[in-house]
């Protein structure tokens, strides 16, 4: 635990090093959360298929859900998703300037009791 998932529209598949940047978030979540990095399980998926708004602006979107534990303050939360919120406005605008993109981080908290794991 934690669980994390980034969604990204396809727009943005050759500008983002997916990997790296879970490496990058995963020091984040040790240095803010003390989150061992070897317990973070992060994948991804690419959207083909997406309509942002309905105007002709080209848009993007880069999506984090990170799903943990309860018992995290909001302040923590917003801490994090501060400076997760910068690392990925950084990723993506030092590649990519002709896209309006959306960064939205959502933290979902799990309770302990309905969560099982065979190791």
């Amino acid at each position: 635990m934690p669980h994390l998932r980034l969604e990204y529209s396809s727009n943005l598949k050759n500008k983002i090093k997916v990997n790296e940047l879970f490496l990058q978030i995963h020091e984040k979540l040790n240095l803010i959360a003390n989150i061992k990095p070897e317990n973070c399980k992060s994948r991804s998926v690419c959207h083909q298929n997406f309509v942002i708004g309905n105007s002709n602006t080209p848009k993007a979107f880069i999506h984090l859900e990170i799903q943990w534990f309860t018992g995290r303050t909001q302040e923590l939360k917003a801490d994090l998703a501060k400076e997760l919120l910068i690392l990925l406005e950084k990723t993506i605008n030092s590649t990519t300037h002709s896209l309006e993109i959306q960064y939205p981080i959502h933290f979902a908290d799990i309770n302990r009791e309905s969560y099982f794991k065979l190791s």
